[in-house]
């Protein structure tokens, strides 16, 4: 089971190392990602989190949320080094939007409809989604299991916990897309046509 896992690492560590060598690592882009997970991960941190008014453990509860944070967002960092050259390379078209958001330029027209096409994608697969559930109950006569649930009872102790349970979906989506991303152009740096690549995206 950490076979895969070690590989992965290894092949990460030796093309950011090949990638600093030659001068293509994006460093000050791999930086700023890594600032706002940790900028997130605070905020979801504080805001989600049981606190204690016993300051030692108060504190082992931080240090421990954090060792895990900054495993999370230095494998982010180190993914984004080691591939983000080769996404330039075969698809620059894909990291426009991107660079112009690392930028600051969130007024862009660019950011603007990449971050529509998201959303939208986003919705799209939620409604497939709930969609195929709501068929698969109706099918088996199991229309109960389309009764509302809650899947945290923290919800109502306040407004904090679900805003931060939305806050967290942050860093994964963010992971997500970039995985995404990479795929695409792996398949494409395979099959050298962008239609073909897409479509087994798809």
């Amino acid at each position: 089971g950490t076979l895969l896992p070690t590989l992965l690492l290894g092949g990460a560590g030796l093309l950011v190392r090949a990638n600093l060598r030659r001068g293509r690592a994006d460093l000050r882009g791999a930086s700023r990602v890594a600032l706002f997970l940790l900028a997130v991960w605070t905020v979801g941190w504080i805001l989600g989190a049981r606190h204690s008014f016993v300051l030692t453990r108060e504190v082992d509860r931080f240090f421990s949320a954090l060792a895990f944070g900054l495993l999370n967002i230095g494998l982010t960092w180190l993914f984004y080094l080691a591939l983000e050259p080769y996404v330039r390379r075969l698809s620059p078209d894909l990291l426009i939007g991107w660079a112009r958001l690392l930028d600051g330029q969130l007024r862009d027209p660019r950011v603007g409809r990449d971050i529509l096409i998201g959303i939208a994608t986003g919705m799209l697969f939620a409604l497939i989604t709930t969609s195929s559930s709501v068929l698969v109950a109706l099918f088996r006569g199991s229309v109960e299991t389309l009764y509302p649930q809650v899947s945290s009872l923290t919800y109502f102790l306040g407004l904090r916990f679900p805003l931060a349970s939305m806050i967290r979906v942050i860093p994964n989506a963010l992971q997500t897309a970039m995985a995404i991303a990479f795929l695409y152009v792996l398949l494409l740096a395979i099959v050298r046509r962008p239609p073909i690549a897409w479509g087994i995206m798809v």
